[in-house]
């Protein structure tokens, strides 16, 4: 996903709510690749909150995603996507 800035992503994080979590972002032209993902809380009913880091070591800077997935079991198990938080740091 690409994004002039980090307000820009930010003022749109909703465009996340119940996608696959992308790989990677393009902010200004720098590429943020995933380094790590865990699951920072999980919850009776399928409920689980995760940390995402974003990482371009280029010019040093990280973001954050915390994201709570709710697994609903159908033929296909639905995510249900909920975006908590999203950092520059």
């Amino acid at each position: 996903m690409k994004f002039k800035d980090f307000q820009e992503l930010k003022n749109n994080v909703e465009l996340l709510k119940n996608k696959d979590i992308p790989e990677e972002f393009v902010i200004n032209g720098w590429t943020f690749e995933k380094i790590k993902a865990k699951i920072i809380e999980s919850k009776v009913g399928n409920v689980q909150t995760w940390e995402i880091v974003y990482s371009n070591s280029q010019i040093e800077q990280s973001i954050l995603l915390n994201v709570t997935v709710r697994y609903i079991k159908t033929k296909d198990e639905l995510r249900i996507r909920t975006i908590n938080n999203i950092e520059l740091y």
